[in-house]
């Protein structure tokens, strides 16, 4: 039986300096077949025609402007052609198999809407980036092992259940993806795979991290051009999904560790980097844009009561063994 197409979408905005050398990488991907997509955010860095000239055989999706990673993203899934997508940042480099076991276990578990694998420190490859995501203390979706060597995550380098995959380089069944309506693109950068995959975990589908997976990130380097606006979207973005997803009594019963990120927010924006208008602006655009998810919130703090002890679980534990 042959293998089932799976298409590459590699989201770019002027990031020319690390669009070719991604691209470079996932052409020599072992795995076939391969469906290989640049979704373009309207660059004017020549992103474009370098890829055009360097790799022919890639389709090339011109947006026409910045439509953010999460619609940008939508658009470059809804043009491929493959039963599998992967959603790559275009700082990201990846090893030749790092498709071969996510899509087996994919083929293996219907029940499987997404994987991802480790992905390491570009600069320094004995550096964990993240394994996966898991829901810390103050309900935010952290990097499992980020900023540690493998040795000091030993407990968690085996197969197994997460709640959400690293969006840099997930794997997702196309057919989910679109049912759960993709990304949401009002998040437009930051928490939309924690968004979505919380979407998936609550409707009773699985995630998976597969360790044998590698790729290497250069951290960051998406963003670099703009640090202050994507910390402005953390915080905005961290508002819509806590009120997004869960009852007011379990706020209450996590109102102490949400208590303390608000307050290291406050020293990171007003303090340390003097920028109290970025955190007000945030903590504005957050509360004001609420409204639009009290429908939404309805059905989903429903779906949670039937599903919070599972979720504590990997608030606990991180990874649940399959």
């Amino acid at each position: 039986m042959p293998n089932p197409l799976v298409s590459v979408i590699v989201l770019n905005w002027n990031g020319k300096e690390h669009l070719l050398e991604c691209c470079g990488s996932v052409m020599k991907t072992a795995y076939a077949p391969l469906e290989v997509i640049v979704a373009d955010n309207g660059s004017t860095d020549g992103s474009v025609r370098a890829v055009r000239s360097a790799y022919p055989s890639i389709v090339v999706l011109e947006n026409g402007r910045n439509l953010g990673y999460a619609e940008g993203n939508n658009r470059g899934v809804g043009i491929a052609k493959g039963e599998y997508v992967v959603t790559l940042n275009n700082d990201v480099v990846v090893e030749p198999d790092w498709l071969d076991k996510p899509v087996d276990c994919l083929e293996r578990d219907h029940g499987l809407f997404a994987a991802c694998g480790r992905q390491m420190n570009y600069y320094d490859r004995s550096i964990i980036d993240s394994l996966f995501h898991y829901p810390g203390p103050g309900l935010l979706f952290l990097r499992a092992g980020h900023g540690e060597t493998l040795e000091q995550n030993s407990p968690l380098l085996l197969p197994g259940q997460v709640i959400a995959v690293n969006g840099g380089a997930a794997i997702y069944r196309k057919k989910m993806f679109l049912d759960l309506g993709g990304f949401d693109p009002d998040y437009r950068f930051y928490s939309e795979e924690a968004d979505l995959c919380m979407r998936a975990f609550l409707r009773g589908t699985k995630c998976l991290f597969v360790p044998q997976s590698t790729v290497y990130h250069k951290e960051g380097a998406s963003f670099k051009k703009t640090k202050g606006e994507n910390l402005y979207y953390h915080e905005r973005n961290r508002m819509w999904f806590l009120f997004k997803f869960f009852p007011f009594p379990f706020f209450a019963r996590n109102i102490v560790p949400l208590a303390l990120e608000e307050m290291r927010t406050i020293k990171r924006d007003v303090v340390v980097q003097r920028a109290p208008l970025r955190y007000l602006k945030a903590r504005a655009c957050g509360f004001a844009g609420l409204f639009r998810y009290l429908r939404a919130r309805q059905e989903n703090v429903r779906m949670f009561r039937g599903r919070e002890k599972k979720f504590v679980e990997f608030q606990k534990k991180k990874i649940l063994p399959l």
